[in-house]
């Protein structure tokens, strides 16, 4: 009895997701997000942003086709990120697991909380059957400026 074996490649296409989140500042003002981790500044993971800037924080690819990734993810496990206007004025944002004691913090779920992902306006930039580029964007605004002056 003989038997013949016939291989047979099968090809299988890889889906991938690519993020991209920015930072946008159309404040008059230089913006430096500072992470904390339990009270702990992570200066390397500093982001300064110029008056007027739009800046790549994060460029993210992940394996399966989704939704996407973006910056407040990337900051998991860091607690609290200080954002400090012209290196004068400044408030924290909190993550979700973080009450914090600074009345002035802005909350996580607020509608101005870096954290919270639903803060960022989604874009699919591309997509195919199975590829798809996303692009996330927070703005600060005067009004967070002003905010952090109280």
């Amino acid at each position: 009895m003989c038997f013949l074996m016939v291989g047979c490649n099968v090809v299988t296409i890889e889906k991938s997701t690519n993020s991209r989140s920015f930072i946008i500042n159309e404040t008059n003002y230089i913006i430096k997000l500072i992470p904390y981790d339990n009270g702990n500044e992570l200066a390397s993971l500093t982001q300064i942003i110029q008056s007027s800037e739009e800046k790549l924080v994060l460029d993210y690819n992940n394996r399966g086709k989704g939704q996407g990734f973006a910056y407040p993810r990337s900051m998991q496990p860091i607690d609290s990120i200080i954002v400090l206007f012209d290196d004068k004025i400044k408030t924290v944002h909190y993550t979700f697991n973080v009450s914090g004691i600074n009345p002035k913090a802005i909350k996580f779920g607020s509608p101005r909380n870096i954290y919270t992902e639903d803060n960022f306006v989604r874009k699919i930039t591309a997509e195919d059957k199975y590829n798809i580029s996303n692009e996330y964007r927070y703005t600060f605004v005067d009004q967070d400026y002003e905010d952090a002056k109280k």
